[in-house]
C-alpha cells in the first residue's frame, strides 16, 4: 500500500515538473514574439531600400541615366527597355548654302534623330520643312543643343502625303555654339519629310551629320 501511495506521489511530482517546464517554454516562445516587430521595425531591410532606388531611375530613362556610357542613347534617342525602334526606310544628307535632310522614316517608341549640327558660334538660322504623315497626327519635330536642358518641341499637325513638297513651314531659331541635334517622335506613323536649314552663317558651322555617330558630310 505504501508502495502505491509513494508511486503515486512521483507520478504527479513528475506531471508537475512537466507542466512547469512546458509553461516556462510557452513563455519564452511568447516573449520572443514579441521581440520580433521591434527587431524588424528597427533594421530597415532591402524592401525598404528598394523604393529609393528605383525613384533614381526616370521612366524612359536611357542607358547613361542608368550609369551606362552612351552619350547618343542618353540624349538622341532615347531608348525604352523593350521599346520598338523608330527606322528610317531612306535618309539623304545634303549641304551647300542649305543644310538638308531628306528621309523617310517610320515612328515606334523611340525618337527619330535626322540631323545633327555642330557650329563653333551661335548663329541664327531658319528650320525650312516639308512633311506627309499619311494624314496621321500626333508627330513632334524636336531639337535640343548642348546648352538647352530641354527641347524645343513643335506639334505636327495631320499632313496627308500629297502635302509633301506642296506645303512648307519656316521657323526662326537658334544653332547654339556645340552640338544642334534634331529629332521627330510619334507612335505608329510613317513620316516623308525634307527638313532645310538656312540662313545661317557657314562660317560658323563646323560639322553637319545624319546621326550623333554617324558618318558627317565633311568624312562623305
Amino acid at each position: 500500500m505504501n508502495r502505491k501511495r509513494r508511486a503515486g506521489t512521483v507520478i504527479v511530482m513528475m506531471l508537475c515538473c512537466a507542466g512547469l517546464t512546458a509553461c516556462a517554454g510557452m513563455r519564452r516562445i511568447q516573449d520572443r514574439l514579441e521581440e520580433i516587430p521591434d527587431t524588424l521595425e528597427e533594421a530597415p531591410g532591402p524592401l525598404e531600400e528598394a523604393p529609393d532606388a528605383l525613384e533614381s531611375i526616370p521612366a524612359g530613362a536611357g542607358p547613361a541615366e542608368r550609369g551606362e556610357d552612351s552619350r547618343a542613347d542618353e540624349a538622341g534617342n532615347r531608348p525604352l527597355w523593350n521599346a520598338k525602334s523608330s527606322v528610317f526606310q531612306s535618309i539623304e544628307l545634303n549641304r551647300d548654302d542649305i543644310i538638308s535632310s531628306d528621309f523617310k522614316v517610320y515612328l515606334a517608341e523611340t525618337d527619330a534623330v535626322f540631323l545633327v549640327v555642330e557650329a563653333s558660334e551661335d548663329t541664327e538660322a531658319v528650320m525650312h520643312y516639308t512633311y506627309g504623315s499619311q494624314d496621321k497626327g500626333g508627330m513632334k519635330l524636336a531639337y535640343y543643343s548642348d546648352v538647352e536642358e530641354q527641347p524645343a518641341i513643335y506639334e505636327l499637325k495631320a499632313a496627308t502625303d500629297n502635302v509633301y513638297g506642296n506645303f512648307w513651314t519656316d521657323e526662326k531659331f537658334m544653332l547654339h555654339k556645340g552640338k544642334n541635334v534634331f529629332y521627330l517622335s510619334g507612335d505608329d506613323i510613317t513620316c516623308r519629310m525634307r527638313f532645310e536649314i538656312r540662313d545661317f552663317e557657314e562660317e560658323k558651322i563646323r560639322d553637319v551629320r545624319l546621326t550623333l555617330e554617324g558618318v558627317s558630310d565633311s568624312e562623305q
